[in-house]
């Protein structure tokens, strides 16, 4: 059990206490089940709380400093969201179930776990009306679950005194979110808001019976999702194909919709590691299924007509309609370009035109996260004990390390790993820079 207290809660009520318990049970040691097959057994379970405080300075308002003016004038101003007396510390209540398996005399083994989590009182900033003067209020916003399963697989393939040995680990783990509960009369809670540069106009969301992390922009106009029924007639049988304009371009979605999520589906990794004598090589892969992210790079890329997915359409000269867009006209009229079956009809539209008017469609940015690295490759040499006894040690390791060698993607302009800062604000890519290999070495000495 542990009890905190905090300055940056209310007086009054800035005590919180958290307990937890864990326990095993060791059944293959108390059933005697050990064999050369099973190796040992246990089962395992734990319940805990811990408790969270807020920000310094979410109680009362105060003043933030400016950059002097004119050569040393202090400027201070008031902060845009509106402090909160009364703010509760946050709490997560977590429990968790589950086996570890050892097979063939611990060549093999599983570790497996299954969790749920609830996090209730979340400190957040969530929006307000501009004419009280402030952007933004400090609340206790709402609940958001967790649940998910971990699995570990440990395997030696090779095991020997004096051969080669080979240890395999493979780790897997997928996890749910679901928004629960939001402070009374949101729907929405929105962690990162459109309306400005920093984000490119789409938004981070929490948003009420769905996933944490929502992002919500704007969308190319389709049939089957446009709910105007001036489309009707010529959406009919066109279902998720674009309404393209009277220029034979895409429009835009004067709806904000759903444009993904940037949490993945599953990640996981794979380790390798071969030792021979005083030699060994261990390589790791890491990656992730699933997720998206909202590449600015990419959006202004495509505007600009400086990304190689714009080349099309451009390899006769600049002018020529070579992009061919796939939908029905907004108008209902069928007499420019081919008709192709029922499903719309086939127009081509110069290079230029079509990259500049994505400009405002969002979703023509949303990229699949997918991704697998060569995280690390390392080779070791055990160094004999002669070679370093001068230096009053027995024995040492000289390692060569490189680390994130190779990357595997679906996105061809960025490394979808990316992280636009440290707070909930994630699934945004903006000017990142390049992915780093790094090259070194390690030396230890015992």
């Amino acid at each position: 059990g542990r009890n905190d207290w905090s300055s940056t809660l209310p007086e009054g009520g800035n005590s919180y206490f958290y307990p937890s318990v864990s326990t095993a049970f060791l059944f293959s040691e108390a059933f005697g089940l050990r064999s050369s097959f099973f190796s040992s057994g246990k089962l395992r379970a734990s319940w805990t709380q811990a408790g969270n405080d807020a920000a310094p300075y979410q109680l009362f308002s105060v003043l933030d400093a400016s950059m002097p003016w004119g050569g040393g004038t202090p400027m201070f101003s008031v902060r845009n969201t509106l402090a909160n007396a009364n703010l509760k510390p946050e709490r997560t209540t977590a429990w968790e179930f589950g086996t570890d398996l050892g097979l063939f005399d611990e060549r093999l083994g599983f570790v497996l776990t299954h969790y749920r989590s609830a996090t209730a009182n979340q400190i957040m900033e969530v929006g307000v009306s501009r004419a009280t003067g402030y952007e933004t209020r400090m609340l206790n916003a709402g609940e958001v679950a967790n649940q998910g399963w971990e699995l570990l697989v440990r395997a030696s393939p090779l095991r020997s005194t004096t051969g080669p040995n080979w240890d395999l680990t493979v780790n897997w783990s997928k996890n749910t979110s679901k928004v629960t509960e939001l402070y009374e009369g949101i729907e929405t809670l929105v962690l990162a808001m459109a309306g400005g540069n920093t984000y490119w106009y789409v938004n981070v969301e929490a948003r009420q019976g769905e996933p944490y992390g929502t992002l919500l922009g704007n969308p190319v106009l389709r049939c089957g999702v446009t709910e105007d029924p001036a489309y009707d007639d010529i959406c009919a049988g066109n279902e998720g194909l674009p309404i393209l304009g009277e220029d034979g371009n895409t429009q835009v979605d004067p709806v904000r919709r759903v444009l993904g999520n940037y949490n993945p589906d599953w990640i996981g990794g794979i380790q390798n590691r071969f030792s021979w004598g005083r030699w060994d090589l261990s390589f790791l892969f890491q990656g992730q299924y699933g997720g998206d992210v909202y590449s600015v790079s990419d959006y202004l890329g495509k505007y600009a007509g400086v990304l190689e997915v714009t080349l099309e359409g451009r390899e006769n000269d600049w002018d020529d309609p070579g992009v061919l867009v796939r939908g029905v006209f907004d108008n209902g009229t069928t007499n420019e370009g081919e008709i192709n079956g029922e499903n719309g009809l086939d127009v081509r539209v110069v290079a230029q035109d079509y990259w500049e008017g994505i400009w405002d469609k969002h979703s023509e940015s949303i990229l699949d996260a997918t991704y697998v690295k060569l995280r690390e490759l390392r080779i070791g040499y055990e160094l004999p004990g002669s070679w370093v006894k001068w230096t009053g040690f027995n024995g040492g390791k000289f390692s060569l390390i490189g680390r994130n060698l190779l990357l595997w993607s679906k996105c061809d302009n960025i490394d979808p790993e990316t992280a636009f800062d440290a707070s909930n604000v994630q699934g945004i890519e903006f000017g990142q820079h390049p992915s780093v290999r790094s090259y070194g070495f390690s030396l230890s000495l015992w």
